[in-house]
Formats: structure tokens, sequence, C-alpha cells
């Protein structure tokens, strides 16, 4: 069990970096708490990286973190629809491995969550089918994904 200043650490740090986000954040980024009663409950809207079939699109986010455990990760889900191996096409989940170095630090789930638009890692996959196309044709994994992004992210 977390201790209350444990807590309050971990509180007043996420307070400090959605304060450095929002000052710092390239155009590429922008995260907000969804309300002001919880700011573990997070949005963030990710650009498409530039030379991926993502370029153009919006994708938003919702990044819950953690409150009380520091074992525990924050739990991510895509909210816009995405043609990718480490995302669930139907939940917008994300493995927990493909952020797993980044756990509760907001800071480090937006720049992994970026970094996985880029590179995608193909070892730990929930989307099966995009990773076998990606694999196989990378193409039209290209060609698939950059409609998916016109249709459902821009």
């Amino acid at each position: 069990m977390m201790s209350c200043s444990q807590n309050c650490f971990t509180k007043t740090k996420l307070k400090k970096d959605l304060k450095e986000l929002e000052n710092t954040l390239p155009a590429k980024y922008s995260v907000w708490p969804i309300s002001s009663q919880s700011i573990y409950d997070c949005i963030c809207s990710l650009t498409g990286p530039k030379n991926t079939p993502y370029e153009n699109g919006i994708f938003y986010v919702r990044i819950i973190l953690p409150t009380h455990n520091h074992g525990s990760f924050a739990h991510i889900k895509f909210l816009t629809k995405i043609y990718h191996p480490n995302i669930n096409a139907q939940s917008g989940n994300i493995s927990s491995f493909n952020l797993k170095k980044a756990k509760n630090d907001i800071m480090l789930i937006i720049e992994a969550l970026y970094g996985i638009l880029k590179y995608p890692n193909l070892a730990n996959s929930e989307n099966i089918e995009a990773r076998d196309c990606y694999m196989n044709n990378i193409e039209e994994f290209n060609k698939v994904t950059a409609e998916w992004t016109r249709l459902y992210a821009s």
C-alpha cells in the first residue's frame, strides 16, 4: 500500500509533468486531464509521425495512470481507430509490454506512443493481421494504414 507521502509525491510529480508538457510539448502532442477532479485520467492527441502512413492523422489516446501502486502500469487505449501491429483494432488497447519502460510516467508514455507509431514492436502484437501484413507486404500495410488514417484520424 502506498503511503500518503508517496501518493502526494506521485500527484505532485504528475501535476508538474502536465504543466511542463503544456509549456514544452512540440506540436506533435497535446495532453489534458479529462476533468479537474482527477489528473490521473488524461486524453492525449498525437499527430502521426512524418514519413509514416500515419502522417497527417490526429490520434486520440486515453491514458489512465495508477493512483496508488508504483508497480502498476498505466491503462492506455487508442480512442481513434488505427491499423497498427501493437494496437487492437477493435478495442484500441495497447499491450503494456510495449510501454514497460514508460510504466506510469506521462512524459515517457507519450514519447513511447509516438515511437511505436514510427517503429512497431513486431515481437509483441495486439493485431496479428496488421503484424503479418507489415512483415509480409509492407506496401499493402502502408496502403491500408494510410486509408485508415484518412478515414478515422483526419
